[in-house]
């Protein structure tokens, strides 16, 4: 079972996913888009940036993008970062 957290990281990828991949697309914009806090969905990207699954920029124009092409992340990538996926 995926944690809360673990599924808005799908979203936001997913979302991420449906831009064009040269734009950075602000934390603040994309919660809005998803109907999440923006301070929650930011702590949340910065993990996945972190985890190399995203990039991230700072300043007016920054925001974050796929790190690599959507079809080179796996689900895996994304959840691992906030849930234990281990059986037992």
């Amino acid at each position: 079972m995926l944690s809360q957290t673990g599924e808005c990281a799908i979203k936001a990828v997913l979302e991420l996913a449906r831009s064009d991949p040269e734009d950075w697309v602000g934390a603040r914009a994309l919660a809005s888009r998803l109907g999440m806090s923006p301070s929650y969905l930011a702590k949340i990207m910065q993990t996945l940036a972190h985890e190399g699954v995203l990039d991230s920029h700072r300043g007016n124009r920054g925001g974050f993008r796929l790190a690599r092409s959507a079809t080179r992340i796996s689900l895996l990538d994304v959840v691992a970062p906030f849930d234990d996926l281990t059986p037992g």
